[in-house]
């Protein structure tokens, strides 16, 4: 999920329950511990109308997943270059891993089955 290469990960969404989020993904990833400024970048896309995509970032300090994005998910293949705010430490574990969260809600689908694809999900460094 490094490079935007149309080589995706398709997970189908969870339709048996009633509770969202339908798909959720964790994606690890490792950086520089000298990172001064970052952004997140995903690319997915859904086969349905009526999805909402959030990405989120563990912060280490509040032992939590923050929303960095949230926004309606597109059927085609959309990148998103998500600017990272403040200390990135706090993102940064002593093993110098980062965690994001993808996950897909069910705001309005009207499908029995669907399923949502991701081709990139990584962590770029900002020059």
């Amino acid at each position: 999920m490094g490079t935007s290469d149309n080589n995706r990960l398709q997970i189908d969404a969870d339709t048996e329950t009633s509770s969202n989020p339908k798909i959720a993904l964790i994606v690890p990833g490792t950086v520089s511990m000298s990172l001064t400024q970052f952004c997140l970048e995903v690319e997915t896309n859904v086969n349905v109308t009526g999805v909402t995509q959030k990405v989120e970032i563990y912060n280490i300090y509040s032992a939590e997943f923050e929303e960095v994005d949230s926004r309606a998910a597109t059927t085609s293949d959309r990148l998103l270059h998500i600017s990272m705010k403040g200390d990135p430490e706090q993102y940064i574990d002593d093993s110098n891993h980062i965690v994001i969260r993808i996950s897909f809600y069910d705001t309005g689908v009207t499908a029995l089955s669907w399923n949502a694809s991701v081709d990139v999900a990584r962590c770029k460094l900002l020059y």
